[in-house]
């Protein structure tokens, strides 16, 4: 794991190089979320619906039991699990506009494209917030399929390394 002056960047299981930008912080965790994109595009809840909010959503359970699988051990054990003892989340759209350069909102797919990614905020009954491709904040519908942009807390000795 390296850090430089605005990433924190590292290597995944499968030899990918990713880096990760701050978003936040508590008292014992600085909170990052990936820069760009990881893995298929995903729908939020197979069903449509937003009901139990993201700690009840497909979402969830797909970033805590099959994309934290492509981080290494080495990296999981500077992580802090979150409210919801997850060691993986998605950004909040507070987290997202704070971002002082709006570049930044902006995430790519697998295939170097800008795209649409979730955020963990529900925006109606059938609507979770999102990021459109040029980094405005939007609502689609939980069913759809879009980019996952990781979020996770690192502890505070971790972020010094």
């Amino acid at each position: 794991m390296k850090q430089g002056k605005k990433f924190l960047k590292f290597k995944l299981n499968n030899g990918q190089k990713v880096k990760a930008i701050k978003i936040g912080k508590t008292d014992t965790a600085i909170k990052y979320m990936l820069y760009d994109c990881l893995g298929p595009e995903m729908f939020m809840n197979e069903n449509g619906t937003t009901e139990g909010g993201f700690e009840e959503s497909d979402m969830r359970e797909y970033l805590n039991k099959e994309l934290i699988r492509w981080f290494k051990d080495s990296m999981k054990e500077k992580m802090e699990k979150d409210e919801n003892g997850d060691y993986l989340t998605l950004p909040t759209e507070k987290e997202i506009c704070s971002l002082k350069d709006w570049r930044d909102r902006i995430a790519l797919d697998e295939d170097g494209h800008s795209t649409w990614y979730w955020l963990r905020d529900v925006a109606g009954s059938t609507h979770f917030a999102l990021v459109g491709g040029t980094g405005y904040c939007s609502g689609g519908t939980a069913s759809d399929s879009l980019g996952v942009r990781p979020a996770f807390y690192l502890h505070v000795s971790a972020d010094n390394l």
